[in-house]
Order: structure tokens, then sequence, then C-alpha cells
């Protein structure tokens, strides 16, 4: 499986929980933070608006999309010592069932980022800073994926043209590391946390010109076999447009 660097922005938003207080000097740290990560289009898409393409535009109606794992790497040493399993589907907190300050959930996650955000876990955490994310994408053998990790429909709108149906099939099964922006996220003592893995859309989709592509029987094929060109350049673009910014900064 290969690993793909890529630069990712998480999204964090963070508020004192009731009651919360400083630890006193000495005092064993505790998981007294609750993290949820969600994964989404990003706060700038739109799915009533049309993706601006080379030549034309692209009505989005659905992006599938197929992941086995999440998992943010607690990598300053902050923790006190303490390890534990931060695993939020309950299935072993680190690599091999090792202990972790790492937050990792484990899928499989089926979500539609076209149709919105979604919740992939929640599970209580040390406070530390989280500097990098790996995201393991997953081939589902079962419908509607059927053998694919994502999936994309929509309608191309060529320039003075008439609408042509797309349909994009990837089997892209890889480990995708995602260093994260601004030095990284801080994680307080006694707060909540939302965090997001942000597929920023109209990047991924920004530079596909889906003039060049073969037209059969009316529609774009996308696929191992079907306009292969405008295949690898999806993929790469997935790899290299995953965003994990916080949510302050905006």
């Amino acid at each position: 499986m290969s690993r793909i660097p890529c630069l990712v922005v998480l999204c964090a938003a963070w508020s004192c929980v009731a009651g919360c207080s400083g630890g006193s000097g000495g005092a064993a740290l505790q998981r007294n933070t609750l993290l949820t990560v969600r994964a989404g289009p990003g706060a700038g898409f739109d799915p009533a608006s049309a993706i601006t393409l080379p030549n034309g535009t692209l009505d989005l109606q659905a992006a599938l999309l197929g992941i086995d794992r999440v998992e943010i790497e607690e990598n300053t040493g902050e923790g006190g010592g303490k390890k534990g399993k931060n695993d939020g589907e309950g299935k072993g907190g680190g690599k091999g069932g090792e202990e972790t300050d790492d937050i990792v959930l484990v899928g499989p996650f089926s979500l539609d980022i076209a149709s919105g955000s979604a919740v992939l876990g929640s599970v209580m955490v040390f406070p530390g800073t989280f500097r990098q994310a790996e995201l393991t994408l997953r081939v589902d053998p079962l419908p509607p994926m059927s053998d694919d990790s994502i999936q994309v429909t929509g309608l191309w709108h060529p320039s003075g043209g008439g609408a042509v149906p797309v349909s994009l099939h990837s089997e892209l099964h890889t480990q995708i590391e995602v260093p994260i922006a601004n030095g990284g996220i801080i994680v307080g003592a006694n707060t909540v946390v939302s965090i997001e893995l942000t597929f920023d859309l109209a990047a991924i989709f920004g530079n596909l010109d889906l003039s060049t592509a073969v037209v059969e029987n009316g529609e774009i094929l996308i696929d191992a076999t079907h306009n292969v060109a405008l295949l690898g350049q999806f993929e790469h673009n997935v790899a290299s447009f995953v965003e994990l910014e916080n949510e302050h900064e905006h």
C-alpha cells in the first residue's frame, strides 16, 4: 500500500466545558477532552452551485467515499507519560494494539461528501499537540460502492453544449500522510474540540478538462479502462486537496 504525502488542514473549534479548571502542578493528566472528528466538503462548498471546470461546469450529484481508518498523531511527548487506547470505535487504540496518545478512528466509514459533513466518531483524549494525520481510503465490496473507494456522479455542462452525464469510479486504496498546517492543533485540558477532514471538491475537480473526455452512449465514464488520464488526475487531486485547518482562523 503506497503512502502519499499531502497537506491537510484540520478544522478545529473548541470551548471550555462547564466546571473546567487547570490542573495543579504534578497532577496526573487525564483524558478529559471530548474530541469529535467529522469529514465533509468544507464551508466553501455550495451543493446548489456548479463547480467551474476548464471549458464548462460540473453539477455534482454525489461523491461517495469509503474510509478505512483515520489516525491523528500526538507527537510532542505531551501527556505526562500517560498512554491509553484512544479509539473512538473501541477496536484497539494504536497500531497493532499498542497503547498510544494518538487519536484513532477505525471504520469502515461510508459517506457522501457532496451532501455535507458527517461525524466519523467522538472520543475522550489527553491534552497535547497534534501535528500529523493519516487517512486510509477503503475499497468497499458492497453496493452501492461495489469494489470502488470513490464514486462520483454529476452533469457536465460544456460551454455552448448540452449536459452530459458523468460517472467516475476509483479503486484508490492508499494511506495519505497528512501534515497539519499552522504548526498543528493544540488540545487543552477540559475542553470540547471538533475537527474536520475537509475535501476541497472545487479544487479536486477544478482542473479536470472534461471536454477532452471520450463520450460513449451519451455518457462520460471515467474508470480504470475509460478516460484513464482523467482518472489519474482526479486521484492525484484527492491526495492533494484533503485539508485540516483551525476553524477559528477562518
